[in-house]
């Protein structure tokens, strides 16, 4: 949306990137456990270990290392595979998915899944 302007106000628009933060990481982390190919589990996973996705629960006035935070816990509680290194791994790599190049595509995957 090149030159456009989106109405949130400063606190809607941190919410709003939080959420997305949670759904990327439960996106990566799937990806890095199943190496690349999502498989017929990997939407339920996904759907899991987002809390967005999951409760339709929502970050209020939770800080980006709250959410990243409680991401790493519902991986290690819901996901198939568990391991504080994957957590560390999806960390290190995220930052990449959010990009503003690959964060349309990654989220068109997503919709693919579901």
């Amino acid at each position: 949306m090149k030159g456009k302007e989106l109405l949130l106000s400063k606190e809607l628009e941190d919410n709003v990137w939080t959420e997305i933060v949670s759904i990327v990481f439960s996106y990566v982390y799937e990806l890095v456990c199943i190496g690349g190919e999502f498989g017929v589990e990997s939407a339920k996973t996904i759907n899991r270990t987002s809390l967005i996705l999951s409760c339709h629960s929502y970050y209020h006035g939770m800080t980006l290392m709250q959410v990243l935070i409680n991401c790493c816990k519902r991986c290690m509680t819901y996901s198939l595979y568990k391991s504080l290194l994957l957590c560390k791994h999806t960390l290190s790599i995220l930052p990449k998915f959010i990009h503003q190049k690959y964060l349309i595509s990654v989220l068109l995957d997503i919709k693919q899944l579901f």
